[in-house]
């Protein structure tokens, strides 16, 4: 997903937000897209791509979808902080098991 940088053509109101002719906003990739063809935005416009979340930065939620996507069983974790690390551990196995244990030396 990305966000754009806008600036509005004409006065509008998106939820509790206002926005003035001239005003400039950084928007969700979603709420661009639904108000594009309405033609309340400048047709110059600026795509922000955003950088992917970390693990740290994710909610239980997005967590939980992370988790399922990587076959990582979560056991009995419920909470942001047991989830993160069951995904940490299970990530940490299977660095191991894929030979990238650095404390090994190559050929013993």
């Amino acid at each position: 997903m990305s966000d754009y940088k806008v600036t509005f053509t004409c006065n509008v109101k998106l939820g509790e937000d206002l926005y003035r002719a001239g005003d400039e906003a950084t928007i969700s990739e979603e709420l661009f897209i639904s108000i594009e063809y309405l033609k309340v935005i400048d047709s110059k416009y600026e795509r922000i791509e955003k950088a992917p979340k970390t693990i740290d930065e994710m909610t239980v939620t997005e967590l939980k979808k992370y988790a399922k996507d990587n076959n990582v069983d979560l056991g009995d974790a419920k909470k942001q902080k047991e989830i993160l690390e069951a995904i940490q551990a299970a990530e940490n196995s299977n660095d191991s098991e894929d030979g990238e244990d650095s404390e090994t030396p190559l050929g013993e």
